[in-house]
């Protein structure tokens, strides 16, 4: 299983799985791989050969499931990581602020492919000084977690909810969990008070004109939870596209919205739609999400 990827991959040989040549290593030992042409991700499994001097080089990357996949801006898929159990939205509520459009986007692409989601506000500690904001960003998260999402509060700096989320993480099963979102929002400081004494690189301050991080994680890495489980760190960012085909399937999966029963099958609940009538059958806050979603990915001819 493919752990790191950069210009080499670091991967971890599961006998079990049937991993094709003569890895030359025990099975709790990693292997410094080329990709040779063939691009790898997180959570990949695939076969290789020793490449003596070099370490290996990889031949097949395996066909894969639960894929997290973005669009980028030049309306390109960009595979993140591969064979996940779910993702974890970490956020902040400043520095940097929460940014509402990226959690539902993460949601949406988290449901398209099939995986489990939490969204996780981290820095709870800023309540002593940007109470207000904090509060406002428990409100937008709570409604997303009254349609399921489970959500976690966390502080590295005070030590709060960082036992509950490694139990939590520990029990949920079904793969590795990717921590992602925007830049400087702690998710290596998050990972690293969930993995005490693993070296999971540099951690950088956040800007607090601009309100945003250095991106100190460059690629990504996963890593195991003593108690069990897999968690993939990967690098911060600061757009995030989900790929879907259509205005139909970000209705059908965005938050609260796919719970509608209109008394039409195919209608998109955009404001003013003729007899559109979802009184009582969502929240506004995620109507209105939904709504300028609708609007974004029009504008950018993603659907």
């Amino acid at each position: 299983m493919v752990r790191t990827v950069g210009r080499r991959v670091l991967v971890r040989p599961v006998p079990a799985v049937g991993l094709a040549g003569d890895t030359g290593s025990a099975a709790d030992d990693d292997v410094v791989c080329f990709l040779s042409g063939r691009r790898a991700v997180v959570g990949d499994l695939v076969s290789y050969v020793v490449a003596p001097g070099t370490g290996g080089k990889i031949l097949n990357v395996e066909p894969r499931a639960r894929q997290l996949v973005r669009r980028d801006a030049r309306g390109r898929e960009r595979l993140l990581a591969a064979n996940l159990g779910g993702i974890v939205v970490v956020v902040s509520a400043v520095l940097p602020a929460l940014e509402i459009a990226l959690v539902d986007r993460y949601i949406v692409a988290s449901r398209v492919a099939g995986i489990g989601v939490a969204i996780c506000l981290n820095k709870i500690d800023q309540a002593a000084k940007h109470s207000h904001e904090v509060e406002n960003a428990r409100q937008a998260l709570g409604a997303r977690q009254r349609t399921g999402v489970t959500l976690h509060e966390t502080s590295v700096d005070e030590q709060r909810g960082i036992v509950e989320l490694a139990g939590w993480l520990s029990g949920i099963g079904g793969g590795a969990w990717a921590f992602v979102g925007p830049t400087g929002v702690g998710k290596t400081s998050l990972l690293g008070a969930l993995l005490p004494g693993v070296d999971i690189g540099p951690i950088a301050a956040v800007s607090e004109r601009w309100q945003r991080g250095k991106h100190t994680t460059t690629y990504s890495a996963l890593y195991e939870f003593p108690g069990g489980g897999e968690a993939v760190d990967s690098p911060g960012v600061r757009t995030f596209m989900p790929v879907i085909d259509s205005a139909a399937e970000l209705r059908d999966h965005f938050p609260g919205v796919d719970r509608i029963s209109c008394r039409f099958r195919d209608c998109m609940h955009r404001d003013g739609d003729a007899g559109c009538c979802v009184d009582g059958e969502v929240e506004e806050a995620l109507l209105t999400s939904y709504r300028k979603e609708l609007r974004a990915f029009a504008k950018v001819k993603a659907i």
